[in-house]
């Protein structure tokens, strides 16, 4: 009787655990790579971050804004085809602090005084 309870319980266990172990197998997913042209692999998804606080801009952040301002050609005043691009979280949004931020940046980068002399070259000019 001994030997028959030890086969019948591990006939038992054997069909009590096949479907969890069917379906383990089924939940290991591949894992899915993401690449370019010359083959090397890339991340499905970069975030972008705040230029003044550095925080993630989380996809839900809707009050969340990006700015490009083009580079201007000193001799033409006309726009390049390159530009610096501002990203301003919302929190930052919120705090009224947005203006201040994105002038600061512009300083930073040499932005904010050359458009300063332009327009005071254009307005000698007018």
């Amino acid at each position: 009787i001994l030997s028959y309870l030890i086969i019948f319980g591990n006939l038992l266990c054997e069909r009590l655990l096949s479907p969890l172990l069917a379906v383990r197998h089924c939940t290991q997913r591949p894992s899915i790579n993401m690449q370019n042209d010359a083959g090397e692999n890339v991340d499905l998804y970069i975030p972008r971050k705040c230029s003044a606080s550095n925080r993630i801009i989380h996809a839900k952040d809707h009050a969340s804004i990006q700015i490009n301002v083009a580079d201007v050609d000193e001799k033409t005043g006309m726009a390049l085809p390159t530009f610096k691009t501002y990203a301003i979280c919302g929190s930052i949004r919120r705090m009224g602090e947005s203006d201040d931020c994105i002038n600061r940046l512009a300083k930073k980068d040499g932005v904010l005084a050359k458009y300063i002399l332009l327009l005071k070259f254009f307005k000698s000019c007018h």
